[in-house]
């Protein structure tokens, strides 16, 4: 079963949902989701290849609810994050952030984030992320995170071929 989060101006008639005829028939899925009810895996794929699966508030959206649906779903055992194109993800979305017209959208944007990383710590399936290409940013913030809470949500990165991480500290200047 294939279900996947789309844009607004892609949904039918049920929100979070669609069939393989609706996804041929938009470019914009943010995430797609595959049940394999027959191992019991779900891998949830960031799709925005063009933008190297930055993290922006509706890939944010429609990731923390997928992972809201699997935590309440018994019959599945793990999970996989993987992602499309040349980058696993570019992390937040710079010019959705630069566009913001208050502080107050950046740090709602941000708190947003939080929640997803931690939602993901707090499923009771083990999560894979399946990482090729690129990963900078929150994007490469989503692993490190994970593997310091690593004992407790059981989260395994895969690096496949040659893939860069790259994690940016900023501090506030004095």
């Amino acid at each position: 079963m294939i279900t996947s989060i789309l844009p607004h101006h892609c949904r039918r008639h049920v929100v979070g949902r669609a069939s393989l005829s609706t996804l041929a028939s938009c470019d914009n899925v943010l995430i797609k989701r595959h049940d394999d009810r027959e191992h019991f895996v779900t891998t949830l794929t960031l799709n925005n290849p063009q933008k190297y699966n930055v993290l922006s508030s509706a890939m944010i959206d429609a990731l923390q609810l997928q992972l809201d649906d699997i935590a309440k779903n018994d019959s599945l055992s793990v999970v996989v994050i993987a992602a499309t194109g040349k980058a696993f993800s570019a992390g937040h979305d710079l010019k959705e952030i630069h566009s913001h017209q208050t502080n107050e959208e950046t740090v709602e944007l941000f708190q947003k984030c939080c929640k997803l990383m931690i939602s993901v710590n707090k499923l009771p399936q083990p999560v894979i992320a399946q990482v090729q290409g690129v990963a900078t940013a929150a994007g490469c913030q989503l692993g490190k995170f994970l593997y310091s809470w690593s004992m407790i949500s059981y989260f395994i990165v895969v690096i496949q071929n040659i893939s860069h991480t790259c994690y940016v500290q900023l501090l506030p200047v004095i």
